[in-house]
């Protein structure tokens, strides 16, 4: 029997390369270009999202009543989450900066 502590995916992408991730990132969510993935929080921030990259849904602030928090956003179709900040974080690991 194994003993050694399991691995998380960040233990994972340390040991492969965090280019990894931003490949994933983009890979996920069906976006062609670190360009694309920006842009698509661009418009988080702005309160103006495009459509679900996974499903072509509405997007919707994921805390209605709470204070409007424009990072934070859920597909109305597929009920996926966008946390704009953490999927910047994501990328910027993965562009290696």
């Amino acid at each position: 029997r194994d003993r050694s502590p399991s691995r998380g995916l960040g233990d994972v992408y340390k040991r492969q390369g965090t280019k990894i991730m931003e490949k994933d990132v983009l890979e996920k969510y069906k976006m062609n270009s670190r360009a694309e993935a920006v842009a698509f929080l661009k418009s988080l921030w702005n309160e103006a999202p495009q459509p679900c990259p996974l499903c072509n849904g509405k997007l919707d602030f994921l805390h209605k009543k709470a204070k409007k928090n424009n990072s934070d956003w859920k597909c109305t179709g597929c009920g996926e989450r966008y946390d704009a900040i953490k999927l910047l974080n994501l990328l910027n690991e993965g562009f290696g900066r």
